[in-house]
């Protein structure tokens, strides 16, 4: 089916049930693209044989745009799936030409079947990978045989008559949805029973973020040097087990996917990942290849709280990518080789400082920028509360962390939605609709720099400004009379301008006390602390949660003891 209007070839689709006798064990959906264009030279995809004479256009290809066995997951129903896939495409008039775009973790798999990907490229990383019909490929396919139990069935009737791009992958609505979602009590209710009864952490609202996030990181590659990094988005919960710990074989494969030149920094992100990696933990890490010119930038991204509050801080993690363009080269050449003992501490201190303000920063504009141009008053104001808090509450960090102002973005952010509220965003999106993360960047930056923090003021700032409120909070009565004080003395100090200014804002214990419950449960680590901690008594039904908890515990337990035994 082509759309001659916008000459794009949306292809013939079908949907199919991969079944086992009985047994529903996967879904497929293919296209069937008979007019499909690509581009030749340099960025090239596909062998030359797939390609008509010298022109862009390729021969007839099937494309899997949907493929999975969840929880049916090596008995082998993935390879005869794509074996089906390619029989179709015998059937299909398209020679076994088959292609599909690798999401994170499935690159090894379809590359052990006989996909390649760019240039015949085995790297295991995400991206298109296409099956080329040689004898060879057709032998790897069929390793261990032709199982002739599963069978494909329509699942769906699919059409496209109506199709229009304008109801396609709309940005804006569907951050909308997000920050509508509802995510009451009910909700966090069942989703903390099936975590304590051994069913993972699984907030109802995370496939919805996930795909999101997904989308969200191929328009931030756009915005990346490729000749310099390639960008991955990984999940933390694809490294951990169903109980929310570190899964060290999935831990191996994944790091087994990057080129290390420094096997030290390969132990090190092994170490750190096993140790670090609850099933919501979020951060970022850099991977050099060996030719030191290319980086692969991985940012890991997880669910915290809420759908908004989520997508918050996975685009905070974004901020992060960009920083290593555009901020690091000039930062890092600096410091990060620095040995003496003053250049390690604003190393640590200076840097993480701007670091993190602009990462808090950018992760607001985002949101307020994508709140601002949806239009919806209810939605602006969600969001702005969100952003708000969150920036606020990391004020304390100048009372109760050694690196003083280095978390303290209230200045920027501040700064970030007064200008979206008051000029609009759209100088911060594309014609397409979406964000264009290289000026989000810049405009988050200049936000940074308004602030006024010195580098030097950010080194002194917990001996200084932070020991200064310190004291003051300990000789007063409450938080507003600490307020007074600190207005009293604050003067031209942007610190302490900043800092009074915040906590007037903020608001204690204003977030829903059960999301929070839930999200520090997912670290497995410290789940029965958490769980049996005094100051969760008046939780409502935190008895049933202790009970269940403790019935797991036993069942597990016992199964381990029979295992052994057998």
């Amino acid at each position: 089916m082509t759309n001659d209007g916008l000459n794009i070839d949306f292809g013939e689709m079908y949907a199919f049930d991969m079944v086992d006798g009985d047994k529903t064990v996967g879904q497929m959906n293919v296209s069937v693209h008979k007019q499909k264009t690509s581009s030749r030279g340099e960025s090239q995809i596909y062998p030359d044989s797939w390609f008509i004479g010298d022109t862009e256009q390729l021969k007839p290809v099937l494309e899997i745009d949907g493929f999975g066995t969840i929880e049916n997951q090596g008995h082998g129903y993935g390879r005869v799936g794509l074996q089906r896939a390619y029989e179709m495409s015998l059937e299909k008039g398209c020679d076994g030409r088959v292609e599909v775009h690798a999401t994170w973790g499935a690159g090894k798999f379809y590359e052990h079947c006989g996909f390649v990907g760019k240039n015949g490229e085995k790297n295991g990383q995400p991206g298109i990978k296409y099956f080329e019909p040689t004898e060879e490929n057709v032998a790897v396919l069929y390793k261990g045989g032709k199982r002739e139990n599963l069978s494909l069935q329509i699942a769906k009737p699919m059409d496209f008559g109506d199709f229009s791009l304008d109801d396609f992958n709309n940005p804006i609505d569907d951050f909308v949805d997000i920050v509508n979602m509802p995510y009451d009590d009910t909700s966090v209710y069942k989703n903390i029973k099936d975590l304590l009864s051994g069913k993972g952490y699984q907030p109802e609202y995370k496939h919805k973020v996930k795909d999101f996030l997904v989308a969200e990181q191929e328009n931030l590659a756009q915005s990346l040097n490729p000749d310099k990094f390639t960008h991955h988005l990984a999940f933390s919960e694809d490294l951990c087990n169903a109980s929310g710990f570190a899964d060290s074989k999935k831990i191996d494969d994944f790091i087994d996917g990057f080129n290390f030149t420094d096997e030290k920094q390969k132990e090190s992100l092994q170490q750190t990942l096993t140790e670090e990696v609850p099933i919501n933990f979020a951060a970022g890490y850099v991977f050099a290849k060996p030719n030191g010119e290319k980086q692969d930038i991985v940012s890991f991204c997880g669910f915290v709280e809420n759908p908004m509050y989520s997508l918050y801080t996975d685009i905070h993690e974004l901020a992060h990518v960009m920083q290593h363009q555009k901020f690091y080269p000039n930062i890092m050449e600096k410091l990060e080789n620095a040995t003496d003992e003053h250049s390690q501490k604003v190393r640590d201190i200076v840097m993480r400082g701007y670091r993190e303000i602009h990462a808090n920063a950018f992760a607001g504009a985002y949101m307020m920028a994508m709140a601002v141009k949806s239009g919806n008053p209810v939605v602006i104001d969600k969001v702005e509360k969100m952003v708000t808090q969150t920036s606020t509450f990391m004020s304390n960090a100048l009372i109760n962390s050694k690196l003083g102002a280095a978390y303290c973005d209230w200045g920027a952010t501040k700064r970030v939605i007064a200008d979206i509220k008051q000029n609009g965003a759209d100088k911060l999106f594309k014609d397409n609709g979406r964000v264009d993360f290289a000026k989000l960047y810049d405009f988050s930056f200049s936000k940074v720099k308004e602030m006024g923090y010195t580098p030097q003021m950010l080194l002194d700032a917990y001996d200084n400004e932070g020991a200064t409120v310190r004291k003051i909070k300990a000789d007063t009565a409450d938080k507003s009379a600490m307020i007074a004080e600190v207005n009293k003395i604050k003067g031209d100090n942007p610190i302490l301008n900043d800092f009074a200014e915040a906590q007037s804002l903020y608001e204690p214990n204003s977030g829903n006390r059960l999301q929070t419950f839930y999200s520090r449960l997912a670290n497995p680590k410290n789940r029965e602390k958490t769980l049996f901690d005094k100051q969760y008594d008046d939780l409502p039904n935190i008895s049933q949660y202790r009970e269940l908890y403790t019935a797991t515990q036993k069942q597990i337990q016992a199964q381990l003891i029979n295992k052994v035994r057998s």
